[in-house]
């Protein structure tokens, strides 16, 4: 129903005539509105001004590199913004990612022509049947019979999406293991492993154990499926150790087993970036750590894969996905989606 594009200035500037489209957004009427934003979001201080970003050289004028990175949002420019996507002969092939606010239903069903047998990688961490739940804006109280209508139907469109040598994570818990094991086996049938995520969480179990572990189901469409090796740092490896040559093989740690002690909850070890979602207000208790998405995606995607998460949260699968630079798809019904996914 509408959209917008986030766009760095280097991109822009690198086209035909993009200096002079960049001095264009500069003299428009929402300028303003657009520094703005890159203050709310911190990309620039109090000292910045936009005369800046345009350079004068022997040669003309140029883009200063101190602010290539600098996103413009077409929403404040839509007057212009056909002029800024001209610039791109192939807009489609250019774009690191698709962000985009529905219900995830509805959503897969509009998307499927556009990305049918296009995804390398899925990655959800779904809403688990269970009437205490706390997630942030889900409400997981179904009736069993729901919640298997509502992961099937999407499971079901999911495997679509995947391509012939792709692979889907699925994270659960004990309260839905069994269910999500049974919807899995029924719609993907290639199963390989079950990921056993132990961790530290705070807080006790009543009457009752601690649950420290998730467990992430891991499908391929097919037999002949991508799969990059993993290595995971030994017991009480050290770079000490390694320099000493306690160990005679040369690669980094060993190969990962399906049991996973050695990446904390996001509630107990958080990195800066999950620190700032945390500090705008937004307390994702369920949220999972990079350290965890980095892994699996290392694991399952090479460089400018296609990878997609339906159940985005707070938007951790498309920010690894990122910085790993492989392609993303995030979608994601909550108004959250602009407070915390859009900006992070």
């Amino acid at each position: 129903l509408n959209s917008n594009y986030a766009i760095t200035l280097d991109r822009i500037a690198n086209k035909n005539n993009g200096i002079e489209i960049i001095k264009k957004i500069l003299n428009h009427k929402k300028i303003n509105d657009q520094i703005k934003e890159w203050n709310e979001l911190e990309i620039v201080d109090n000292n910045f001004k936009k005369e800046d970003i345009i350079q004068k050289t022997i040669n003309g004028e140029t883009l200063n590199p101190k602010y290539k990175f600098l996103p413009i949002d077409t929403k404040y420019f839509k007057d212009l913004e056909l002029d800024i996507l001209s610039l791109f002969d192939n807009l489609d092939k250019e774009l690191d990612g698709w962000l985009i606010h529905s219900e995830n239903y509805q959503a897969l069903n509009t998307l499927l022509s556009k990305f049918n047998g296009k995804v390398q990688t899925i990655f959800i961490d779904p809403p688990f049947n269970k009437a205490e739940s706390d997630q942030f804006l889900y409400i997981a109280n179904y009736l069993d019979s729901t919640w298997l209508t509502f992961l099937e139907n999407r499971l079901a469109l999911s495997k679509k999406f995947l391509k012939e040598s792709g692979t889907i994570f699925v994270n659960s818990d004990d309260k839905s293991n069994s269910y999500t094991r049974f919807l899995l086996d029924t719609i993907f049938l290639n199963f390989q492993n079950e990921i056993i995520w132990s961790y530290e969480k705070p807080g006790s179990g009543e009457k009752k154990l601690k649950n420290n572990h998730s467990n992430i189901y891991f499908y391929s469409k097919n037999n002949d499926y991508l799969f990059n090796t993993l290595y995971v740092p030994r017991m009480y490896e050290t770079e000490l150790t390694k320099r000493e040559g306690r160990f005679s093989v040369s690669y980094e740690g060993k190969i990962s087993p399906d049991w996973w002690i050695d990446i904390p909850s996001f509630a107990t070890a958080m990195t800066a970036g999950e620190r700032t979602i945390k500090m705008l207000g937004k307390n994702f208790t369920t949220q999972l750590p990079e350290k965890l998405l980095y892994r699996i995606l290392k694991m399952a995607s090479n460089d400018n894969d296609l990878v997609m998460d339906f159940f985005l949260g707070s938007g951790t699968t498309t920010a690894v996905a990122h910085k790993l630079k492989r392609k993303w798809i995030g979608v994601e019904m909550g108004e959250h989606f602009y407070t915390v996914v859009l900006p992070r």
